[in-house]
């Protein structure tokens, strides 16, 4: 039996994925939202997020490879009162158009310790 996840899954199975900026290299996290959108949530208030920047995968927590496309920004919000920005994203491929997708059965992060193969 297998399990397979998109990045869009909305709520009770929502997904999530540690994420990264480009270029700013800020960090948030990846969930799924309405209608097969993204949000990039946890982005500190003050970074910089601008439309149409990528977001990628940050490889942190071990879950998903690094520097998977997730999708590009499509807008920012959030006032100064709000510790967060709520940024909204577009899913880098139309999941309803998809012909192939990869099926990652084996990934093991590196190791982070010194002499470790």
């Amino acid at each position: 039996m297998a399990r397979t996840r998109f990045g869009s899954d909305r709520e009770p199975t929502r997904s999530s994925v540690t994420a990264l900026l480009q270029p700013s290299r800020a960090q948030g996290v990846a969930s799924g939202g309405a209608e097969g959108r993204l949000a990039l949530e946890y982005v500190p208030q003050g970074t910089q997020v601008n439309q149409g920047d990528l977001v990628i995968t940050s490889g942190l927590g071990g879950g998903y490879p690094k520097a998977l496309l997730i999708g590009r920004v499509t807008s920012v919000k959030g006032s100064r009162q709000e510790p967060f920005l709520r940024v909204s994203l577009e899913p880098a491929t139309p999941l309803e158009r998809l012909e192939k997708v990869l099926v990652l059965t084996s990934f093991h992060p590196a190791s982070l310790e010194r002499g470790s193969p």
